[in-house]
């Protein structure tokens, strides 16, 4: 009879949840199929075994994983450990990096913008809702220790467009970005949105970026969980709680916009 080895590494959150369940599977399918059987291994390689030995994963743990037939992990993960050190203390340590990366179109060379080269290497990125979730705790619990009540968590930065996280206890200022588009999906909470108008008395931040001041004959929208909005650059916006405890949003800004003279904002509802 064939025997396989499993090395299951739980993990962190719903991950020992996950594989426990996994695991329960399996062995079902070794009585109903037949012919082979597993021997499972548990390693407790995760958070808690970084807080408590101050790496993810032994020395050797490579060499550990190496004799086993497959790896089964569930998942990894903790809002006071940062990303980098789970990314590559665990999980792209483990992984072996062999998938292959390929263009999307065979004609993409032809529709190329003239700063790509051929052959780079771009990203499909997916952020879960869970995922997204456990990331907004760390800008809710900084905002409450910040002057402001604001915080921010940046999730991927690219050279055309940023992703951001956005955690708000207080009205922000006015502002507008000459050359990006931004687009808001709430994740909870409220707050009111004033958008285009006229900004006065506007700071200069940063090349194309203008701050503070105030919106001049701007319209009001109300904003909930699951609303999404597209700004389009040069449009002046701020967002007011207008007595709202708090407001979470994911950002995605867009540059290198060409713009035009007039500009029109879209509200998804």
């Amino acid at each position: 009879m064939r025997e396989y080895t499993i090395a299951a590494i739980p993990g962190d959150g719903i991950g020992p949840e996950v594989v426990d369940a996994g695991l329960e599977v399996f062995r079902t399918l070794t009585k109903k199929v037949g012919g082979f059987q597993l021997k499972v291994e548990t390693l407790p390689w995760g958070s808690h075994y970084y807080k408590k030995y101050g790496v993810r994963m032994p020395q050797n743990g490579l060499e550990v994983l190496r004799p086993f037939s497959a790896i089964y992990f569930g998942a990894v993960g903790a809002p006071d450990v940062p990303d980098h050190i789970t990314l590559w203390g665990l999980r792209l340590a483990i992984s072996p990096g062999l998938r292959p990366i390929r263009e999307s179109s065979p004609h993409a060379h032809s529709a190329r913008p003239h700063d790509c080269k051929p052959g780079a290497v771009d990203w499909a990125i997916v952020w879960a809702p869970a995922s997204v979730q456990t990331i907004s705790r760390a800008p809710a619990t900084e905002a409450a220790a910040d002057p402001h009540h604001f915080a921010v968590k940046q999730l991927s930065d690219y050279p055309h467009e940023g992703f951001l996280l956005v955690h708000r206890e207080a009205d922000g200022s006015p502002e507008l970005h000459e050359t990006k588009v931004e687009v808001f999906f709430v994740q909870s909470g409220s707050a009111t949105l004033v958008v285009g108008g006229t900004l006065l008395n506007e700071e200069t931040v940063a090349p194309y970026e203008k701050r503070n001041g105030a919106i001049h004959g701007g319209a009001r929208q109300k904003l909930s969980a699951g609303v999404v909005v597209r700004i389009p650059a040069r449009a002046p916006h701020q967002l007011v709680l207008d007595g709202d405890h708090e407001f979470t949003y994911l950002v995605v800004k867009v540059q290198g916009y060409c713009f035009s003279q007039s500009s029109s904002i879209a509200v998804g509802m």
